[in-house]
């Protein structure tokens, strides 16, 4: 888990700041918008998960049985 840092919360409101034309009195509000935006990106990500193995096999015996053709008869020993 990363951590954010009091620094990098201030560059990246300077930033914000910049690219806003430095306007004055907004300092707080690019304060917490540039927090917002590195806890969002210090979040751990959440993995999709893979379906099951055993399901995913399931599924293709399911196909492959009803797509297969019918048993031919067997001979009989006459």
């Amino acid at each position: 888990m990363s951590v954010v840092t009091e620094e990098a919360v201030r560059t990246a409101a300077h930033q914000i700041w910049l690219d806003e034309g430095c306007p004055d009195g907004r300092a707080e509000t690019h304060w917490h918008q540039a927090r917002e935006m590195m806890e969002k990106a210090a979040a751990p990500k959440r993995k999709a998960t893979a379906p099951k193995k055993k399901a995913a096999a399931a599924g293709e015996a399911a196909v492959a049985k009803a797509t297969r053709a019918p048993a031919r008869p067997r001979k009989t020993a006459s």
